[in-house]
């Protein structure tokens, strides 16, 4: 900093600086993206490492919408709440709250695909989340009605 004689260069200058620094840097590449030296075969920068085609889906990241993950969580956890209560013959089940919460974790999931304009898109998510909303009552009522004995 000593071009500055004295003063305090401002944030303005000193990103003035960075970017013509970063511009000087650009035009000294090659055309393959090295700066004069050679570095190992894989390590240039237009060569990326592809993930498998299943973890690069929405599917298994969990900040990104995805609307089969919720319709694939509801579906599993009312299956998996029917095997556990043993369907036919309730039985009072603790554990099915495990499958109650994935169902409206997945009923979460379904309602954040919805749009703010309506389309065939938003009615099709509109129809899921009420199939989803049947299969929480369901579950609610697998879980329940064991332990409501006044009913009998």
């Amino acid at each position: 900093m000593e071009m500055f004689k004295g003063r305090r260069p401002s944030g303005r200058t000193l990103a003035r600086m960075a970017k013509s620094a970063d511009a000087a840097d650009l035009k000294s590449a090659d055309l393959n993206g090295s700066w004069g030296f050679k570095s190992p075969s894989g390590h240039q920068m237009g060569n990326t490492i592809r993930l498998p085609l299943l973890t690069r889906s929405p599917f298994f990241h969990v900040r990104q919408k995805s609307l089969p993950r919720g319709t694939v969580l509801v579906i599993g956890s009312l299956a998996l709440a029917v095997a556990w209560s043993g369907f036919p013959v309730l039985r009072p089940t603790p554990k099915l709250i495990l499958p109650t919460a994935l169902s409206l974790y997945g009923t979460w999931e379904t309602a954040r695909c919805l749009r703010m304009r309506w389309s065939f898109y938003h009615g099709g998510v509109l129809l899921l989340l009420y199939a989803d909303i049947i299969a929480v009552a369901m579950i609610v009522f697998l879980l329940l009605y064991p332990y409501a004995g006044w009913l009998l």
